[in-house]
């Protein structure tokens, strides 16, 4: 009797580990940096920190001010972004839920000091 109630619980254990590796439970930020002419900024420095955690970090855009930041466990997160020459970019409280892809759009980029944060 003990046996077949190891057996079974060993079955079910099985099947529900299998079962829940295929779900996802992370979820990711993504977007775009732009200047005011509407130019993609290219290498701007894209930093994100739990909000939770203050555990942070960071990205450079690519070559069309893209960045990507995938396997976020759900909570707030805050983003800056820095750039000689713009003024920094600053959003917080971006709120990240299980298999959800956040897309903060299009992050436009104002010239002026760096230790401006709009």
């Amino acid at each position: 009797m003990k046996f077949r109630l190891l057996a079974l619980s060993i079955v079910y254990v099985t099947a529900t580990v299998s079962t829940l590796t295929g779900q996802g439970v992370t979820g990711q930020i993504v977007g775009k940096v732009f200047d005011a002419s509407g130019s993609a900024v290219v290498g701007a420095a894209v930093r994100l920190s739990s909000d939770l955690t203050q555990q942070e970090r960071s990205f450079p855009t690519d070559s069309t001010g893209s960045f990507t930041f995938t396997n976020l466990v759900p909570g707030d997160y805050s983003l800056q972004v820095a750039v000689p020459g713009f003024k920094a970019y600053s959003q917080k409280a971006i709120q990240v839920s299980s298999e959800e892809r956040v897309d903060l759009h299009e992050i436009q980029l104002s010239v002026g000091e760096a230790t401006t944060t709009v």
